[in-house]
């Protein structure tokens, strides 16, 4: 409407003495401004719609790679060895292995996905929530596995750089989660409890103690016994 109207008015405003040809001249270059202002427009709007998209496709991706494919794969193996005790006939030492770097690895791609949406924080915080349970229960397992004392015994895990990386990316989570953090997200959540050997052992210690005066039938309680029988 505006493109048909802007140039009547400004035909019906020129000057006196304004040729016809001056006058359709500075019509069409009215018409011209106005479409490519029109264009411009709407050519932002699409621009904004399809990085809306792809910001949201982005925060999508990274749960779909939290809950399937070699990732779930690895959380079942992990998971069944510390809570189900039929885990050492199903899982062998290399399937452990293998499935605890891959866990590593996937808490190192939520870091990047969430790092990619800094400028984003409503959808930032929106995956961070989304993905918080799986986080909170792929993080704690690791490490888990890792801090058992018999870890170095029987799994020979060479983890500290692997630790530290995903000590950096919890806390890079822990400042943009927005609900109140369980007790397990307390526990990984605390640098010294990556990288400290002392201090994981306390905080393993402690959380022991807590399961046995919660839960004291805890098939995690005797996760090291476990690790002693993988071949």
């Amino acid at each position: 409407m505006i493109a048909f109207v802007a140039p009547l008015v400004l035909l019906f405003s020129l000057p006196l003495g304004t040729t016809m040809g001056e006058g359709i001249a500075a019509v069409a270059a009215s018409v011209t401004l106005i479409t490519a202002l029109a264009i411009a427009v709407k050519a932002d709007e699409i621009s904004r719609a399809q990085l809306d998209y792809q910001i949201r496709d982005a925060a999508r991706l990274g749960l779909t790679d939290l809950t399937t494919g070699e990732t779930a794969e690895a959380r079942d193996i992990i998971g069944s060895l510390i809570y189900n005790t039929l885990a050492r006939q199903t899982a062998s030492r290399a399937d452990v292995i293998r499935s605890y770097f891959r866990l590593m690895w996937a808490i190192e791609r939520a870091g990047a996905v969430v790092e990619s949406l800094r400028g984003h924080k409503d959808v930032q915080k929106e995956a961070v929530s989304a993905w918080a349970w799986h986080l909170d229960e792929i993080a704690f397992n690791v490490w888990l596995i890792g801090t058992t004392e018999q870890a170095d015994r029987h799994l020979g895990l060479d983890d500290l750089d692997a630790r530290r990386r995903a000590s950096g990316v919890i806390q890079a989570l822990s400042s943009v989660r927005t609900e109140s953090a369980g007790d397990n997200w307390s526990i990984v959540s605390s640098e010294a409890n990556w990288t400290d050997e002392a201090a994981a052992k306390h905080a393993l210690l402690r959380w022991q103690e807590e399961q046995r005066e919660r839960h004291p039938a805890s098939k995690a309680l005797r996760l090291g016994s476990r690790m002693r029988v993988l071949v």
